[in-house]
């Protein structure tokens, strides 16, 4: 069933964020024409605000490459595969594979496999791009994180592992702009459909990407959560001097640096089953999102949560969508960079059955208790399976648990709501 949601008339990028469907990627400031937008830190989470409101001239382009407000799956499949998917879990697909690097360096920092950062440093190194667009931890504020164009293996190394926070990755189509080269650029769905809304307005940015690395995501959470999550382990925020969200093997954990030395580290089953994995500090805009393997890049890499893969050095799953992608695979393999074994798309299914049960057959009904409980849901078109009865019982709990969870007051509700949605996502 092909579903069509809402029709929302904005004027300005402040009317997303007023109604929450702002998912703070970056792309309006990034593609506006004049400059006159900007991401303004709130709470060290980066919000679009305008700069300027004399030398906006109206074009509206901030609001037509918006991913928060609308996504068309439909259009966008047309616009980079040319087809329509058969696979409505996945999306377009050539392959699918196992994988990891073979870089011992490479591997010991990254969140999985490490095939990102490996195929990043190798199309760098033999200068098949000139650089790449990644995000690493701020160093002088250790509770955000930054998109910059990385250019050499070093950069690519500082950039590896996960980070669960929103960033503001396509501020960045402006600097791919006025640069030259060919370029790489790796983000979550919401990222990666931005930069695609942005290309097709874009034949200059267009030309300069060569490749669209997309990370799977389930969602990403908020600062209030860090904020929490170090309030739990009795860590003052001025102590902090650096964060790393998966570190020290595979899966890893939350290793926090302070002022005196000292770390503390803090297993990635704990920090993320027990709290964000909850739902609990989710932004509004996650709960709608219909996309958690990134189907419009020309490579998606996730974690291979697998039971058979129970290892310390962890592994990578991939799904290669483009002539382009499989291009990149057989150039790195066949030089000794990574090692791909090729696996039915079932598998990587099985890898993500929770989320992609959550985004796919339950958005449905998420979408219509938006509307009952006056929220408003963004406009999407896509192909969705029918909920089950099951999935309109449990619609509520999601948007309960990421409204406490913000809520000092409401917040130690806000575990129980989240484990009781987690129960109802298993079936």
């Amino acid at each position: 069933m092909v579903l069509r949601d809402s029709s929302l008339n904005f004027e300005s990028v402040k009317d997303v964020l007023d109604y929450g469907l702002c998912t703070g990627c970056g792309t309006c400031v990034g593609i506006c024409p004049h400059g006159v937008l900007e991401m303004s830190q709130s709470s060290d989470t980066a919000v679009p605000t305008l700069s300027s409101s004399s030398l906006c001239v109206g074009c509206r382009l901030c609001l037509r490459v918006c991913p928060g407000i609308s996504l068309n799956f439909k259009s966008l499949n047309e616009a980079v595969f040319g087809k329509q998917p058969i696979d409505l879990q996945l999306g377009n697909h050539v392959a699918c594979y196992l994988g990891w690097t073979l870089d011992p360096e490479i591997r010991r920092v990254s969140s999985s496999g490490g095939l990102v950062t490996s195929l990043l440093a190798f199309l760098l190194e033999s200068e098949e791009i000139s650089g790449a667009l990644v995000t690493r931890m701020n160093r002088a504020r250790p509770f955000q994180a930054d998109a910059f164009l990385a250019r050499t293996r070093e950069e690519v190394l500082e950039a590896a592992g996960s980070k669960y926070l929103q960033v503001a990755t396509n501020v960045a189509i402006k600097d791919i702009r006025r640069q030259e080269g060919k370029f790489v650029v790796v983000g979550l769905p919401c990222h990666i459909h931005g930069f695609r809304n942005a290309e097709r307005f874009d034949a200059r940015l267009k030309a300069k990407i060569v490749a669209h690395f997309g990370l799977f995501c389930g969602h990403t959470v908020n600062s209030a959560g860090l904020y929490y999550l170090l309030e739990k382990l009795n860590v003052e925020k001025h102590d902090v001097v650096r964060i790393r969200y998966r570190t020290k093997g595979w899966p890893g954990g939350l290793l926090v640096d302070l002022k005196d030395g000292s770390r503390i580290f803090y297993p990635h089953s704990s920090y993320w089953n027990n709290l964000f994995g909850l739902l609990m500090f989710t932004p509004r805009r996650c709960l709608f999102c219909a996309d958690g393997t990134n189907e419009f890049a020309d490579l998606s890499f996730g974690d291979a949560w697998l039971p058979e893969l129970k290892s310390e050095r962890g592994a990578s799953v991939v799904v290669s969508r483009s002539v382009v992608g499989e291009r990149l695979l057989s150039l790195t393999r066949a030089l000794g960079a990574v090692e791909l074994v090729r696996i039915k798309s079932a598998k990587v299914i099985q890898s993500q059955k929770g989320m992609l049960r959550f985004k796919k057959r339950k958005l449905r009904a998420r979408l219509m208790i938006a509307r009952m409980i006056r929220i408003e849901p963004p406009r999407i078109v896509a192909q969705l399976p029918n909920p089950e009865p099951i999935d309109y019982l449990s619609g509520f709990f999601p948007f309960l648990v990421a409204a406490s969870s913000s809520s000092e007051r409401l917040r130690r509700y806000s575990r129980t709501l989240g484990y009781i949605t987690r129960l109802f996502n298993a079936f």
